[in-house]
């Protein structure tokens, strides 16, 4: 079974590898896809800050 912590690490890890497929939809011109990628992730990053630290700390 999961952790919490694991949960959000892969979450994180998750929108890390969107990087590079944002950027390059960015490079297209495809601006609105870089702002809906910086609320999600800020929104996310609020939910699960807690977890992330404890996760961190750990390692």
């Amino acid at each position: 079974m999961k952790s919490i912590e694991e949960d959000a690490f892969r979450v994180l890890l998750g929108y890390t590898l969107l990087i590079p497929y944002i950027l390059y939809k960015l490079h297209n011109g495809e601006m609105h896809l870089l702002i809906f990628y910086l609320d999600s992730f800020l929104i996310i990053g609020y939910k699960h800050w807690k977890e992330w630290k404890r996760f961190f700390k750990a390692i």
